[in-house]
């Protein structure tokens, strides 16, 4: 485990921010943030560069400011991943576990797949899971100790998660809910209201971190998450019932079935998903409840952050949660693994409930693998066979997981066809930008060539609503380079006023010249996907 964690953080070092969505919006906001010189809105191409919850970006950006470049972006994933692990043995010690069984933990929550890809890149899903595990640490050291402390670490634990990624929202509230409900039965069961009092203090703090973003997002559109009802309704399912929520269950459980792209056991997840959809009477291809009108498939690249399953520990969560539901029915549960497998199990249903399928969803569920990892040490501690079958699989968890550091699809320590890209440790740094979209590379070394040659500050940009903004703006940490989005057709270009462009750079570079504020602008460059206009 020490050797992967070492791997991972110098992966971090060697390679640039290159994921998809960092070159998007995760770093490109920031780079509008550096040249804006603050975090407010302004018009922009890419509306997530708005909505999306701040933190890990806020983050991000204040560490590579103190050091004038990017080359510690990626660290910021890789220490809240080691916050998770410790925050993970300290709830498996909460349910009265030993050493043995925390270390179990650390070791389950240490080769999570999904995780160790991401804890190398600047995504938010391990921020936002270890603001998640703490606020469930935190709740449950408050109901035993009723100590305002502990309450006031839950509600700013909780508070950051909704600060850093919109499925927190989904993820605390079955632990916000069964928090209140414990603290109003101890209350009444101990005639002791200073639970309702610092419960409310626990809330005000929650509400206090966020509420900046919800006047803001507001102010913007009338609705504090930020998300007009066009784009709140490209997330949410527009319908509900039992037989789609099954069918949501196991589309999502399917993600984490088959470890490849292709060959048999995808066929196999495959076939079976679409029989037992031909047997519940729902089809795949619903619009209602499939983001953007994507097609099923269970097949993920086994090595990349935006879809990695996680097989070994999704066949020990169901395990654990057959052995534990077995020990309820003949009470044998203390109260608090009974709470955290009500948790687990709301946490479940209102994710498949609220979000339309996503062949992404992998990693938005992040979060719940590892809150589950203490209810598999636990199950484990109660059934001997289960713990032989355990430490059975423990080896192969290992070289699984060391596997999937090692052959990083975009981030690879060692370069093959068949799990990374093209890239190496050895490809110099601005070509690693493009390890997930490696034929635009040559069209942004000229532009950025340009760029840097005729020495500018306010770089225009007309762009579409998923191009990578960020690889143009790599130096703004020590460089005065602003983006500046012009001819903003949506509901963004109230935010901002008009600005002096000095060039323009356009991902529609097909017209000889661009004409703006009264000044007409011309190609510059001879490249196909992006052009530079002066």
């Amino acid at each position: 485990v020490g050797l992967m964690l070492l791997l991972i953080f110098l992966q971090g070092i060697i390679y640039p921010p290159n994921n998809w969505d960092s070159m998007t919006y995760h770093m490109g906001r920031i780079a509008s943030w550096v040249g804006n010189h603050s975090v407010s809105f302004y018009p922009t191409h890419i509306i997530r560069q708005l909505y999306q919850p701040p933190f890990a970006e806020y983050a991000i950006m204040h560490i590579d400011l103190l050091h004038r470049n990017d080359h510690f972006s990626n660290t910021v994933q890789f220490f809240f991943f080691l916050g998770t692990i410790v925050t993970i043995t300290s709830i498996t010690q909460q349910l009265g576990l030993g050493r043995a069984y925390q270390s179990i933990a650390a070791i389950l929550a240490a080769t999570l797949p999904e995780a160790l890809l991401q804890a190398s890149g600047t995504q938010n899903d391990v921020v936002v899971s270890f603001f998640i595990v703490t606020a469930c640490y935190f709740a449950v050291r408050a109901v035993k100790r009723n100590q305002l402390t502990y309450y006031c670490f839950a509600g700013l634990s909780a508070g950051l998660g909704l600060l850093t990624k919109g499925t927190a929202y989904v993820y605390l509230a079955p632990i916000l809910l069964l928090f209140a409900i414990v603290l109003l039965r101890s209350a009444i069961k101990y005639k002791d209201y200073t639970y309702i009092t610092h419960g409310f203090i626990s809330l005000l703090l929650l509400i206090s971190v966020n509420v900046a973003g919800y006047t803001r997002n507001y102010r913007f559109c009338k609705n504090i998450l930020g998300l007009d009802k066009k784009e709140a309704k490209t997330y949410s399912n527009d319908r509900m019932s039992l037989g789609l929520l099954l069918s949501a269950i196991v589309k999502n459980s399917s993600l984490h079935l088959s470890i490849d792209h292709t060959g048999a056991a995808a066929e196999v997840v495959d076939t079976a998903v679409y029989k037992l959809h031909s047997l519940l009477g729902v089809s795949l291809k619903d619009s209602t409840i499939n983001y953007g009108n994507m097609p099923f498939t269970s097949r993920a690249a086994p090595t990349s952050e935006d879809t990695a399953p996680n097989p070994l520990h999704f066949i020990l969560l169901l395990a654990s949660m057959i052995v534990l539901l077995v020990a309820l029915i003949k009470n044998r549960l203390p109260a608090a693994v009974i709470l955290l497998y009500v948790t687990i199990l709301l946490e479940i249903l209102f994710f498949c409930g609220y979000l339309k399928w996503q062949t992404w969803h992998s990693r938005l569920q992040v979060p719940l693998f590892m809150l589950s990892v203490p209810l598999i040490c636990y199950a484990i501690s109660i059934k001997t066979l289960y713990k032989r079958l355990f430490y059975i699989i423990v080896p192969v968890l290992l070289l699984y997981a060391l596997a999937v550091v090692c052959f990083n699809n975009i981030r690879p320590f060692k370069t093959t066809t068949r799990l990374t890209t093209n890239v190496s440790v050895f490809t110099p740094r601005y070509q690693k930008y493009f390890a997930a979209k490696p034929h635009v590379y040559n069209d942004y070394k000229v532009v950025t060539d340009k760029m840097k040659q005729l020495k500018l500050h306010n770089i225009g940009l007309i762009t579409g609503g998923d191009d990578w903004v960020y690889p143009l703006f790599t130096h703004c940490f020590s460089s005065p380079f602003k983006p500046v989005y012009i001819q903003v057709n949506n509901s963004t270009k109230t935010t901002g006023r008009p600005e002096y462009i000095d060039v323009i750079v356009s991902f529609k570079p097909d017209a000889p010249y661009i004409d703006h504020g009264n000044k007409r602008y011309y190609k510059q460059t001879k490249t196909t996907f992006l052009a530079l206009y002066k």
